[in-house]
């Protein structure tokens, strides 16, 4: 489909292990001991994912820190939102000004969720706790694997704009946010910024990858967590994937 440009695809896979690598080095510099809250918004850095699987299964030993385990595991996932709207920003700058009000609606319901969750965790026992094991986001087989599967989005999302319009477009953000929203929003912004793709289905798409993404880490809390931590997770979430539809409905069809 003539979308692949290998020198493009490695400068993204150094964008975004910049972004991971940062992350990384904060939380080697000031140590996981400082607070789950710290560990979440960091490891959420590397990858929002990773840390609420880390969090969700730390709670079945540390049942008395489930609160603060949710905290983290909100926190994590709120630095999804900011990063996606950096990657937009870089790729299409255009293409901010259609996913920035969902964006920023589903931030301000995931803080403020994280704030309920912080006013009731201020009552729990303090304990020592480790943080999220991550390995160098700079590795080079990470680096690779990033750059097939972007590789692997950007042609699988022209293929199905090709064959199946916007439906097909939307498929594949449904598909790859279940796992990562990074590759499909720097796959659309990229299609869009050439005009391969039309903006509104791009902007759209990755909304819809988000909102994915979020449902999963739901699950993964609710599968692997204590049944407080899967009630909090998943009242929070709940909300932040209410907003992220009521917003963008109304950003996109009204």
């Amino acid at each position: 489909f003539g979308v692949l440009n290998p020198f493009q695809i490695w400068l993204l896979v150094v964008f975004i292990s910049g972004i991971g690598f940062l992350g990384y080095v904060l939380m080697k510099f000031i140590g996981t001991e400082q607070g789950v809250g710290i560990t979440g918004l960091l490891g959420g850095l590397v990858s929002s994912t990773a840390t609420t699987l880390s969090f969700a299964g730390r709670s079945k030993t540390n049942a008395g820190l489930s609160t603060l385990l949710a905290q983290g595991i909100l926190l994590a996932s709120c630095v999804m939102f900011p990063r996606v709207l950096i990657e937009v920003a870089v790729v299409n700058p255009g293409l901010v000004k259609q996913v920035v009000a969902p964006l920023v609606a589903m931030l301000i319901a995931g803080v403020i969720g994280f704030y309920i969750l912080w006013r009731r965790g201020r009552a729990e026992k303090k304990a020592e706790h480790g943080g999220v094991e991550l390995s160098n986001p700079l590795r080079l087989k990470t680096a690779i694997t990033f750059g097939l599967v972007f590789a692997f989005v950007l042609v699988a999302v022209e293929a199905a704009n090709e064959y199946f319009g916007s439906a097909g477009v939307y498929l594949a953000s449904i598909l790859t946010g279940i796992t990562d929203v990074d590759s499909i929003t720097l796959s659309v912004s990229n299609l869009s910024l050439k005009g391969l793709l039309d903006e509104r289905v791009a902007a759209i798409a990755i909304i819809v990858a988000t909102i994915m993404n979020t449902i999963t880490k739901a699950v993964m809390a609710m599968v692997l967590g204590t049944p407080r931590l899967r009630r909090l997770v998943s009242r929070a979430f709940g909300v932040v994937v209410l907003t992220g539809l009521i917003s963008g409905a109304a950003t996109f069809f009204l």
